[in-house]
């Protein structure tokens, strides 16, 4: 036994079979093959990604397409704004650090004084 859909395997009863191409099944799905198609859509990953949630996989996206030396000015231009996006805001930072500061010289002070 070669495993599940190997020679010799046994249907599980209660189990919907897979769809192959023989079965009438989609076995090849396009994509898209021309360098041109593949940055047509690299925009529309990003935005997904984003929308996903996965600013990491959208931070490379981007990075990519600016190390990509082929690629047009207005991708490097759309890959720029979602890394402009994706930084945090020095306000919020320089806030957060006052933050911490204060935190932290709030403990030392109650075991100092304590």
């Amino acid at each position: 036994m070669l495993g599940r859909n190997g020679p010799g395997s046994q249907a599980i009863p209660g189990r919907p079979r897979s769809l192959l191409a023989s079965e009438g099944g989609r076995c090849y799905i396009p994509r898209a093959m021309a360098r041109k198609d593949r940055r047509s859509t690299q925009h529309g990953r990003r935005q997904e990604l984003l929308a996903a949630g996965d600013h990491r996989g959208a931070r490379a996206e981007a990075r990519a397409t600016l190390a990509d030396a082929g690629a047009p000015e207005a991708a490097r231009a759309e890959a720029q704004a979602v890394l402009a996006s994706l930084a945090p805001d020095r306000v919020v930072v320089a806030a957060g650090a006052v933050g911490v500061a204060i935190a932290l010289a709030l403990t030392v002070w109650v075991l100092v004084a304590g």
